[in-house]
This record gives structure tokens, sequence and C-alpha cells, in this order.
């Protein structure tokens, strides 16, 4: 985590993104988290043998590059998604928002926070997009963006360490459709039984252990 120094800008969207994260929970304004991470596709060429001493050996693989993976919680009820791409451009991003807003078809508003990257923006829904679909993806979301280098704010990283752990860490995939399939199936069955994010970090907490955020003392 780099260090935050003293920025109102920082303090304004970091207390911003605080009380929407300690909003009361809305079915019809859902409050989500989103962010990415990627996952390298492997598969053996030759299949893995065991040397003389006991050792498992790998002697020839192939790679597959790196697939990105766009996550979602929605911290007051634990719910979680998932979707892979072939890239991480804008026009990724707004697929996923097309995808995350379908998976809430009873609320009037998605309201999703997330970090500062160029392609997170509302543009990204027209550059995929027809203006008509582009609209109405956009009127159902409400954009959140955590203040710059404040990805510990975002509680999707929360959710993507629990999906590395249970899908992604030491598990070999050789292709986008085998890391889709296996996603899908653990989504499910996370879904099935979601705990809610008992999120303890709030304003208070942020100006009693972050004062040198504050352009102006909190004393005064």
């Amino acid at each position: 985590m780099i260090r935050p120094e003293q920025s109102a800008a920082f303090a304004a969207a970091m207390e911003t993104t605080l009380d929407i994260s300690h909003q009361p929970y809305d079915a019809a304004h859902p409050v989500v988290c989103f962010d990415a991470c990627s996952k390298a596709l492997q598969s053996h060429v030759t299949p893995p043998r065991v040397d003389r001493g006991g050792t498992r050996v790998d002697p020839h693989d192939h790679r597959g590059g790196m697939t990105p993976l766009h996550v979602w919680i929605e911290p007051r009820t634990g719910r979680m998604g998932a979707m892979t791409t072939p890239q991480r451009t804008r026009v990724e991003f707004a697929e996923a928002m097309r995808e995350l807003v379908a998976q809430f078809p009873d609320a009037e508003q998605v309201t999703v926070v997330l970090d500062n990257l160029n392609t997170h923006t509302m543009s990204a829904l027209y550059a995929a997009f027809p203006p008509a679909e582009a609209a109405a993806i956009r009127r159902r979301l409400h954009l959140v963006h955590i203040p710059v280098h404040a990805s510990w704010l975002n509680i999707a990283e929360v959710a993507i360490s629990v999906l590395s752990r249970a899908v992604l860490a030491g598990q070999r995939m050789a292709t986008r459709a085998e890391l889709e399939a296996r996603l899908v199936a653990w989504i499910a069955d996370h879904n099935a039984n979601p705990h809610p994010v008992d999120w303890t970090w709030d304003v208070d907490k942020a100006r009693s252990q972050l004062p040198r955020v504050y352009p102006i003392p909190l004393t005064q």
C-alpha cells in the first residue's frame, strides 16, 4: 500500500467510498465492489513425471498467456460474480458492467465501487454498444471511484483473494473455457450460501488513523 499523504481529493474520495460502503441494504439500490485480476493459462505438452528423489517434475508445458478476470461482490449479501475476457480494455469493462447489472434485474440503480483505471468510465459503454443500449446500462449504473493508490478501500480485493485461494492458486488450466467453467461452478456453490462482509473501516476510523490525509487539522 502506498502511504496516502495530505490531499483533499483523497479525503473526499475516501469518505465518499466509506459512506457508501456503510449504507443500509437496499435491494433497489445495491452496492457492489468491482475489481480485476489475471490468471495464467498453462497446459502440459508432455505428462509430468516423478524423478528418483520423489520430486514431481514438469519437463515441458505450454503457456497460453494471461486471461483477465472481472470480479464483483455485493458486501451486504456476500453474493459474488466473475467473468473472463480476452483482453482488459474499455470494451471488456463495458461488457463486464452489462453482465453485472443483468445480475440485478429488479434494481433501479447499481452503485459500483471501483478503482481509477482509465477504462473504468461511462464512456466505455458508448465505445462498446449502440447509443440506446449504452444509455440503458448507464442509467442503471452509478460509478464511485476510490482514491488513487487506495485499493485497500475496495472490498472486491477480499473477493479476489477468496477466489484466488479457492479456484486460481496452484491450479493449472489450459484454456479460457476451462477457467470459465471452474469459476461458474465455484460461484454457483458460493452464492448458494453467501456470507456478508463485516467491513468495520468507517469514516471515524479513517479520521483517527489517517489524520495526515486531511489538509485542515481535525482539531480545528
